[in-house]
């Protein structure tokens, strides 16, 4: 049996995007474009899906029905966002930035 899953079609934008965060941070294994993949920087196939077509998609459902890549990939993408996208990670780099712009 087959959980919940995100799934995210993009076909067009720009930076990275919130929904496909949004709904690893929930846990829920998620499918994406290669689109709606740029900027993430998630591990393929461990943290998130990618599928460009219908082929695709159909082949990273498959690969979610069974349950313990389903399980694996849901804990890894929560994971993955928990630690690469929290306040305290996006502002180190902010900082940091500044730091270096204004010499300090």
């Amino acid at each position: 049996k087959i959980g919940h899953i995100g799934i995210c079609p993009v076909r067009f934008g720009a930076g990275v995007q919130n929904k496909i965060l949004e709904y690893m941070a929930l846990g829920l294994p998620t499918i994406t474009s290669r689109m709606g993949y740029e900027g993430i920087e998630a591990n393929i196939g461990e943290e998130i899906l990618i599928a460009d077509n219908s082929d695709e998609y159909l082949k990273s459902l498959e690969t979610l029905s069974e349950n313990s890549v389903y399980q694996m990939i849901a804990k890894n993408a929560r994971n993955f966002v928990a630690e690469k996208f929290n306040w305290s990670a996006r502002l180190s780099v902010l900082v940091k930035n500044i730091e270096r712009l204004t010499g300090k």
